[in-house]
Formats: structure tokens, sequence, C-alpha cells
């Protein structure tokens, strides 16, 4: 009988624990769907007043000459297209799923190049690429397109002025290596550029998110990244994305 006594008291303490922790909770968790959908549509609400002002000002430059101040424009606008990008794959990568894909990574780090090319422009910093060409990985291009584009941001962000970025794709030990080389101010902590909403250098803004993003999603893939940082002489990110390997399951259904 006393044990009895002893479990229905346990249950009625567990029931009514768990009552209250649950009660407890509700306001937050209220809260935080308030967030998720104030983010959701204000994400949302921008995506197309950006979109607008890049087709505009790309409209704008093919009738009118070469003019400086279009060009900063659209270095400004694709600063913000980026941070859009980072804040929304930050709300969504826990949600969403991300399929990989076959990606012809040479042909693409290419195309992103070439979109950092007016941000490079705006800060008279010369983009040196050396591109080795058919380098083909298996990975969700969204999820690749956030590992390039938040390198090769932070080495324009945080070079000199009138100085270059050196962007590199080789192939190493059956592996992509994906080197950005910048000649800036260079970092302090290496390994703590990484965390969530750390930012080494206040003034030049962010929300330090993106280097976040880019640690979870080489976690995701098997992606190796070292970084190496010489103060007032730069820094130099290295990634190793695994090659796609075709499977003979492949070769059969494309016969």
């Amino acid at each position: 009988m006393g044990t009895v006594i002893l479990l229905l008291t346990l249950c009625v303490v567990y029931v009514t624990a768990h009552f209250m922790i649950m009660h407890s909770i509700k306001p937050y968790q209220q809260t935080q769907d308030y967030m998720n959908t104030f983010f959701n549509d204000a994400m949302h609400e921008l995506k197309t007043p950006l979109g607008v002002i890049h087709i505009n000002l790309e409209l704008l430059e093919a009738t009118q000459s070469e003019s400086k101040y279009i060009g900063r424009m659209k270095a400004a606008t694709k600063q913000m297209q980026m941070t859009y990008e980072d804040v929304e794959y930050y709300i969504k990568h826990t949600r969403s799923s991300f399929n990989s894909e076959i990606v012809d990574l040479s042909h693409y780090l290419g195309e992103r190049v070439r979109f950092f090319e007016d941000i490079a422009r705006a800060k008279q910093i010369l983009l040196k690429p050396t591109i080795a060409p058919k380098l083909i990985v298996f990975m969700n291009k969204i999820e690749l397109q956030r590992i390039i584009d938040n390198t090769i941001s932070n080495a324009i962000k945080y070079s000199n002025p009138a100085s270059s970025v050196i962007v590199e794709l080789v192939e190493k030990d059956g592996q992509a290596s994906f080197r950005v080389e910048d000649f800036g101010k260079g970092i302090k902590d290496t390994k703590r550029i990484f965390e969530r909403f750390e930012r080494e250098d206040l003034i030049q803004g962010g929300f330090g998110l993106g280097l976040n993003i880019v640690k979870n999603i080489c976690q995701k893939y098997g992606i190796s990244y070292h970084v190496s940082s010489v103060l007032a002489r730069g820094s130099t990110f290295v990634y190793l994305i695994p090659l796609y390997e075709e499977r003979w399951l492949d070769k059969l259904e494309d016969a």
C-alpha cells in the first residue's frame, strides 16, 4: 500500500510539474511564434523591392554611359541582397530541407566572382580568380552559395582599399580546394569568428551570422575549413570540399 501511495504521489507531482512548466513557457512560445511570423513577413516584404531596384539599375546601366554612381548603387544593393539571403537562410534552415544536387563548382564560382565585381570595384579592390575547370560537387546550391558569398564578401569588406583579393579553386588530393586570400587588417582570433553573432569589427557592421552559417554548412557536408591570418597583413580561408564521384547507378540512369 505504501508503494502504491508513493507511485501515485510521484505521478501527481510529475503531472503538476509538467503542467506548470508548459504553462510557464507558453508566453515564450507565443513570443517566438510572433517573432518568426514578423521576420518571415519582413523578409517577404524586402525581397520584391530589392529585386525591383536591381533590375532597374541594370536597365539604367544599359541605357546610360558608365557611371561611378550607378556602380556604387549596384554594389550597395548587392550587399543588401547578401544580408537578406543570410537572414533568410538562418530563419529557414531548421524548417526547410535543402536537397543536394550535382553542381559544377568551377562554373558556379566563376558566376559568383562576377557578381562581386561591382562590390570590389566600389572599394577599388581587384579580384584575381584562378579557377580549375570541371570540378564537380554534390551539395545544395543555396548552401554552397552561402559559403562562397560570405567568404568573398568578408575578404572584400576587410581588405585595404586599392588592394586585391585572390580567389582560387584547384583539385587537391581528390577534393576541391577553395581558397580566398585578402590583404587587409587580419583577424585577432580566428576561432571565435565562426561563433554566432560574433563580430570582431563592430564598425564594419553586419549581424555576425555569415561565418556561423558557413561553419554549420561545412559540418553538414564534411567540408574541412581552415583560417590563417596575420594582423595588418591579411587572412586566408581554405575549404576542402569533397568532389562528386559518379556511381554506376547514375551511369545507368544517364544511359
